[in-house]
């Protein structure tokens, strides 16, 4: 009898043991957090489609979403290869063969390269800046990242509001998403912009449009910096790029000022943006037949009419299809 009571009690404390451990398994949260905002672009939170990245910093005076294009190079198509290259490879070849090492390599260096002998740089699309009013007395700051759904999210309160941010890049969409909305009598004002370092004009337009469009324009050395000089290929105006971004507000009201756009008393507002290049990747080369403002607003007209929680639902059934493939 004392044996049947003890195999049934390890039963009963093996069960438990499952139960409790499933309980842990189901509690755990993938997410990344933190009570502070991001102060470098390391400490930021990266979210991305494979075809646009954004490194979203969270910060509850100024948001900045760093951008990227996966397309968008400095640099033009050229051809690295000498002259009779076939012939002087085999001659090459014979010279390493036959020991004569630094013959091969005064030959190799002498008559085996053209210009260009390097790459060019891969060029940050933009920064988005958005620059918030009652950010005075901001209390419960707290920042993350849900991986498993891929939504970036920050909220605080202002008095005794609650302001909640949401951010992703959805690959049903194509588009980055960023949704902010409030909860208490604190509305929403914020003024928006796009900014880059060279090479592109910003255009604030009626309707809640911020439009970027610009020009990649490589300067040869001496007159500009370049590690390879003579070796980063000819300059001049070369890759076209182009992003748009459209808002919706609701309670409130948006209007253009110079290259910005100034949302006012808004309870929820809706910020959808997107970018292409004249890259053509069939002829690896650009194609100026591709005029990428309207790549960029063909994209958004095919979102246009979803809603800020549609877009959500879209964009975390497609993610979490891939995401929940595998669990640790």
């Amino acid at each position: 009898m004392n044996k049947i009571i003890f195999v049934l009690s390890l039963i009963l404390v093996f069960f438990s043991a499952c139960s409790n451990t499933k309980k842990e398994v189901d509690n755990i949260q993938l997410k990344l957090w933190y009570e502070t905002p991001a102060k470098k672009w390391t400490d930021a939170f990266p979210i991305g489609n494979g075809r646009l990245g954004a490194m979203c910093f969270g910060g509850p005076e100024t948001e900045r979403f760093q951008l990227n294009e996966e397309s968008l190079w400095a640099g033009c198509q050229d051809n690295p290869y000498a002259d009779d290259f076939r012939e002087k490879l085999t001659k090459l070849q014979h010279l390493i063969l036959a020991g004569e090492f630094e013959k091969a390599n005064d030959f190799g260096l002498a008559n085996m390269t053209a210009g260009p002998t390097s790459f060019r740089s891969y060029e940050p699309l933009a920064d988005l800046l958005i620059q918030f009013e009652n950010s005075d007395s901001i209390s419960d700051y707290r920042r993350e990242l849900d991986l498993s759904t891929g939504i970036c999210k920050v909220t605080y309160k202002v008095g005794n509001s609650e302001i909640i941010r949401e951010s992703f890049i959805s690959a049903v969409g194509d588009a980055l998403c960023i949704r902010f909305f409030s909860k208490g009598e604190n509305k929403i004002t914020c003024k928006i912009e796009m900014t880059r370092q060279k090479d592109a004009v910003f255009t604030a337009l009626p309707g809640g449009k911020l439009n970027m469009d610009g020009q990649v324009f490589d300067i040869e050395a001496p007159d500009a910096y370049d590690d390879n000089a003579g070796g980063s290929g000819k300059g001049g105006k070369h890759m076209r790029f182009a992003s748009r971004l459209q808002s919706k507000v609701l309670g409130g009201t948006f209007q253009p000022n110079s290259n910005q756009l100034v949302i006012e008393n808004a309870d929820e507002v809706v910020f959808v943006f997107t970018a292409a290049t004249d890259y053509n990747l069939s002829k690896l080369n650009f194609d100026s037949s591709i005029n990428p403002g309207v790549k960029a607003e063909t994209i958004l007209a095919n979102i246009q009419d979803k809603s800020g929680q549609q877009l959500k639902d879209a964009h975390t059934q497609e993610h979490s299809s891939m995401f929940n493939r595998v669990s640790l």
